[in-house]
This record gives structure tokens, sequence and C-alpha cells, in this order.
């Protein structure tokens, strides 16, 4: 499905949609968007729709031009204004199919954004992932979702990313997020990411920015939780001075792993009330040193060693101890005391607070089983 440029903007409203299936294959160059919608004009809202199974097929065989492909269940490259809410993007993907010139880049399995202040809220992707050929440099960035434009501020909100991946290629960044071109802010509040990959050593299982100068990244009750194995979390190479904030997540089951990897020493991370639950370690940097600043300072043994991983009775914990107990639910206090999203203890307007001052990870609606997540958040 195509929404193009009538002239004068207009309002597109899909409720309960199903994009099934459809196949979107390309043998030039240029740029192609959508595999199951392209949204290129006007205001768009997308509420309780599904995007299952859609697919790219780069088959461009031009070893002197690039093709590029973006969004294999939705793109919206080109709205003015738009949302996406309570949509299911699951088995989307892109593949190139003839690699020989490495000139074959994907943009978001899943979903692709291009346009500022987009809210993307309650939706889950699931399963979507980017395939750049065995032996490809090209660019396959955001496995499950990517944004793509200069100066966005696109917010996701209550979100689920599962199993998403990037793979095959030596730029593959980003299994769950990639994002890139100047002035991009990515903002995750409630999300939760869990089993997503990239088979690129320095490419972030969870979160991918290559050094096209993307802007920040803003994390909030955000849980990460069993992504990839090895290498790390997220990757970040700007090519100018940024900030990122994680505040009130919850790292865990990424024994072995780097939870942030920075590739410059201008990148600084400021990570308020946020635990680490496994063996792995906080940061690193290639060749440079990152600036990773705690608020506040993180208990001291015994109840969290200097890997940032809790041990046994901790009083994080809701029910130390007790098998298959609930989440960790609290982090170290802060003053004023404050809980989800900064609402003030006592203030329910989003959940009643269990445990104490400052809640770690997403939302306590019960999404997330425990036979999912040691956490039972969400």
């Amino acid at each position: 499905m195509y929404i193009a440029n009538g002239g004068a903007a207009k309002t597109v409203i899909l409720n309960q949609c199903r994009f099934y299936d459809n196949r979107l294959t390309f043998q030039g160059t240029g740029t192609v968007y959508g595999g199951g919608l392209y949204a290129n004009s006007g205001n768009v809202f997308l509420t309780n729709c599904e995007f299952i199974g859609n697919a790219l097929h780069n088959e461009n065989t031009n070893t002197g031009a690039t093709s590029a492909m973006y969004g294999g269940g939705l793109s919206m490259a080109g709205v003015s204004t738009g949302s996406v809410t309570l949509c299911l993007f699951r088995d989307n993907y892109g593949l190139a199919v003839n690699v020989a010139t490495n000139r074959n880049r994907f943009y978001g399995g899943g979903m692709h954004s291009g346009r500022a202040s987009l809210m993307i809220s309650h939706c889950v992707f699931e399963n979507n992932s980017l395939n750049g050929g065995s032996g490809s440099t090209a660019e396959v960035w955001g496995g499950g979702a990517n944004v793509q434009a200069s100066n966005t501020a696109n917010i996701f909100n209550q979100c689920r990313f599962i199993n998403n991946s990037v793979s095959n290629s030596t730029n593959a960044h980003g299994g769950a997020f990639g994002i890139g071109q100047g002035g991009c802010i990515g903002r995750f509040i409630n999300c939760y990411f869990y089993g997503n990959s990239s088979t690129l050593a320095a490419g972030g299982h969870v979160f991918g920015a290559p050094n096209w100068g993307f802007g920040s990244i803003n994390f909030r009750h955000c849980t990460f939780d069993s992504n990839g194995s090895g290498n790390n979390l997220f990757y970040v190479n700007n090519n100018a001075a940024a900030s990122h904030f994680f505040s009130n997540c919850i790292f865990t089951n990424y024994a072995g792993q780097t939870a942030l990897n920075s590739a410059r020493a201008d990148q600084t991370f400021f990570i308020n009330s946020t635990l680490f639950d496994d063996d792995g370690s906080l940061g690193t940097e290639t060749g440079a040193t990152g600036i990773y600043t705690f608020t506040p300072t993180p208990l001291a043994a015994p109840y969290l060693t200097t890997a940032l991983t809790l041990v046994a009775q901790d009083p994080h914990l809701d029910a130390p101890g007790a098998a298959g107990a609930a989440a960790v639910d609290l982090c170290p206090p802060v003053s004023p005391e404050v809980g989800d999203i900064d609402t003030p203890v006592g203030v329910y307007t989003v959940r009643p607070l269990n445990g104490g001052n400052v809640d770690a990870g997403c939302d306590e609606l019960g999404w997330v089983p425990v036979t999912v997540s040691a956490f039972a958040i969400e």
C-alpha cells in the first residue's frame, strides 16, 4: 500500500488493518520504501494494525551504484505528522539476494521512520530481521526498527522488541534498533528488549549507531534482558560529541558482554538509578575513553559487586531469596523520592509502587511472565 503525495496535506487513519506476506523486490538502483506500507505524505495515524511476513528483496547487481530499502513492514518516510499505536510487527525482513557488489542497503526490518516527532506506542516488534547476504559490507541497520533522517526525535513508549536481528554484513548495527544521520534523537520509555542480536562484534545487539553523527539516545524505565551472545549491547560511534541517558533501567542476563560500548572519547553516558544484574562489564571504549557517570553511586559490597552484579539476599529484590520471586523493583534511593517516570511517591497515576523509592525497569503490567524474564516486570 502506498500513501502518496497529493498536494495539500491530508489525514489518513488506518485502524485494524492487516498487511500480510507482501513482498517488494528491487533489482535496480535508487531507493525503495515499505514492504507492506509506504506512507509518503500527509498526516498518517495507525492503530491496531498488523504487519506480518512482509519482505524487501534487494537484487541490485550494479557494481557502480547503490540501492537502499527502508522498512520491511512499514516505512513512515514522508509523513508530516503521525503515530503508530498498538501495532504488531512480526516476521518482517530484508534480504540481499545478490551481494557481489556490496551495494545493497537495508534500514528497519520491521519499521522505518524518516520524520520528526513520530510517536510509536504500545507496539510489538518480534522476529524481524535484516540480512546483508554472505560477505556483505553494506549498511544493515535496525532489525526491529530504524530511524534514518536528520533532526528527528522519535519516541517509543511501552514497546517490546523481541528476537529481532541484523546479520551477514560487516556493517550490521542494532539488532533491535538502529539510528543514523545528523541530529537524530531516539527516546525509549517503558520498553522491553529481549533476545535481540547482531552478528557484528561491534554492532550492538540492542542498539547500533554508526558514524553518521546521529545525536543522542535516552532510555527511561527500560529493561534489557538476554540480548545476543558476547560482544556488546549498545554500540555508539558518533562523529561529534554527544550525551546519552539511561534512567531507571535494568540490564540483566548479559554475562560476558559489554553493556555500553563507545568508539569515541567524547561520548558521555549518564546512568541514573539503573541496575546491572550479571557479570558483564559496564562500558568499554575502542582506542579512547568514554565518560560514564552514575547517579546515585551504586551500593557497595556485599550487596553490589564492583562488576555491578547483584548477589543473594540483595535488598533491591522484592522477595530476596524466594524461588521464582518477582522482579527487581527498587534501585538505590534518591532524594526527593520519585517513582515511575518521575511520579512522586504516593501518586498512583501510573501504578502503585512496590518496594520503595525508585522503580527500575519497565512497568509492571503483567505481560512479561517469569518464564520469559527473571524480572517479572511488565
